[in-house]
């Protein structure tokens, strides 16, 4: 005997179906929940708040917060039981702590801290990931109690006085506590030299890095030559935060001494791109083969035009481009909006991806723009064409993306077609009738005004699950949740399928399909949690 629903993947999709609390709640009262299945619960934390609630109640004494009772060995078997499956962590100091306003989770932490039995030993001894948001210094130098020799990702966002001092020397402690990363993520948008002084010296004994991402001021001379000597370092980010939602500073300008990068595959940077055209041309950089770029003016758009046939040129591996563009790219009061023209030298991409952010962002995109890009990129495999935020598009002139066979006859050979527009309605039928050859993934974003986004999964492996039908929007009805379950074979039949697939990843998302109506609004969380449990518990194969 073996639960359908051991496949990882399939575990992790369902569980992501409920809220924080309610995971709680089930892992401390379901006892169906498998081992494996409690590990997929506990695997990511959005915050450090459920684990501390297995604990006692907190209670304010002499303006400190205390335990209100002595921690037995009970308790401390019960926590440790989940932190022990816990990977990933994301800790926020501006969320307060059960809603104790003024109580970071950090002081609770603290509390746990002193009154743990030495004998327990490293209270996250498996944690891989941790993500650190503080705004203040006194919770950045709490992270030092999570960094385990068991870290491999850290990610450290920081806005105030005196943080990028504070994160300074977290990075120091990092060697001494036999912390090696695989992936650092730093977003500090205030300028400070002390960061600027010791980074080069932790990378330099992070010799382990595949992924680096730093804010733009830091790319010098000598950060960058110490990621040069990276031995494995596939991708380098320059962003501040998620760059293409802030401001950029004024006078922002990039060194790129790339020196020896002698395993880079993938690069990303914000504009302006002053100098970012030595990165091409340079023998070394002829292993990219995804690029990332983002351009905030139509001054810096026309440089990256420029830049086109240089890239194609120089990067003769390069299969993946992600433009960032912003509304203030486009000339205000022209119906040219985004053309693909300047970008016709990149013959050999087979993956694309648009992202347009602003407000009244005119796309015009037409059947002649589509079979354009079809003429440019005949061997694409990979397309999204994104807006946000979405409900603010509008079209121009011409048919709109509403319609998927415009896609499917200028491009037979996609793997994956997104289009995250103000889509309202997107017929669904056969692969066959829409003329797509080997669609596997067909991911249709609507506007939020038209109900929650749907997220639909087309695969070959799901042949005869779906009825030919066609599905509008989600609105998350529990009538239309019935009805789209009809479409649908038995959940027995699906999870009996699944668990024969060699890839069960291309049908996730049916498996939310099949499960929304586990975790509808209407229901309290104990309802949720008790038909997921007896959900799980009934979906057995021989």
């Amino acid at each position: 005997m073996e639960y359908a629903l051991s496949v990882p993947e399939v575990l992790d999709h369902i569980f992501r179906l409920a809220v924080p609390s309610a995971q709680v709640a089930a892992a401390q009262v379901c006892q169906q929940w498998s081992e494996h299945s409690l590990r997929l619960i506990w695997r990511s934390l959005p915050s450090i708040y459920p684990p501390l609630r297995l604990l006692a109640p907190l209670i304010r004494r002499h303006n400190e917060w205390r335990f209100e009772t002595d921690l037995f060995d009970a308790d401390w078997k019960r926590f440790n039981r989940h932190t022990a499956y816990t990977r990933s962590i994301c800790y926020d100091d501006r969320d307060s702590f059960l809603g104790h306003a003024g109580l970071p989770a950090w002081q609770v932490f603290a509390e746990v801290c002193l009154h743990r039995p030495p004998s327990d030993g490293l209270i996250w001894p498996n944690l891989d990931h941790l993500r650190w948001t503080s705004h203040e210094t006194a919770s950045l130098i709490h992270a030092v109690s999570f960094l385990t020799p068991s870290i491999t990702s850290l990610q450290i966002s920081c806005a105030g006085p005196r943080m990028a001092d504070a994160c300074a020397k977290l990075l120091r402690t990092l060697e001494p506590r036999q912390v090696f990363l695989s992936h650092l993520d730093l977003a500090l948008p205030q300028y400070d030299q002390t960061l600027l002084i010791s980074l080069p010296l932790t990378l330099s004994h992070q010799t382990q890095l595949v992924t680096v991402t730093l804010p733009s001021y830091s790319a010098t001379r000598d950060v960058v030559a110490a990621l040069g000597r990276l031995p494995h370092l596939k991708e380098y980010a320059i962003w501040d935060f998620l760059a293409y939602q802030m401001p950029l500073e004024a006078g922002a300008t990039f060194e790129w001494p790339l020196g020896s990068f002698v395993s880079l595959e993938k690069l990303s940077f914000i504009a302006p791109l002053t100098d970012a055209s030595e990165i091409m041309g340079k023998e070394h950089q002829s292993r990219l083969r995804s690029l990332e770029i983002a351009c905030r003016t139509p001054a810096q758009h026309h440089q990256l035009q420029s830049l086109s046939t240089k890239l194609s040129a120089s990067l003769p591996h390069l299969t993946s481009l992600s433009l960032f563009l912003y509304s203030e790219t486009f000339v205000p009061n022209t119906p040219e909006g985004l053309r693909f023209h300047s970008l016709h030298p990149l013959l050999q991409c087979r993956a694309l991806s648009i992202l347009v952010v602003g407000h009244n962002i005119p796309l015009a995109y037409t059947q002649n723009d589509i079979r354009t890009m079809a003429e440019a990129w005949p061997a694409m495999k990979f397309l999204r064409l994104c807006a946000d935020p979405v409900d603010t598009v509008r079209y121009s002139s011409g048919q709109p993306l509403g319609s998927v066979g415009v896609f499917a006859r200028y491009f037979p050979h996609l793997l994956l077609l997104g289009i995250y527009i103000n889509t309202f309605e997107i017929p669904l039928k056969s692969q066959k009738s829409t003329g797509f050859r080997a669609l596997g993934v067909l991911d249709v974003g609507t506007s939020p005004d038209a109900g929650p986004t749907m997220h639909l999964s087309v695969s070959p492996y799901l042949e005869g699950i779906l009825k030919p039908t066609t599905i509008l929007k989600s609105d998350k009805t529990p009538a239309h949740i019935s009805a789209l379950r009809q479409s649908l074979m038995t959940t027995r039949e699906y999870a009996r399928r699944a668990a024969s697939w060699a890839s069960v990843a291309s049908g996730i998302d049916l498996i939310r399909l099949c499960t929304m109506n586990l975790a509808t609004e209407t229901q309290p969380l104990t309802t949720q949690n008790d038909a997921l449990s007896n959900e799980v518990e009934r979906l057995k194969i021989a």
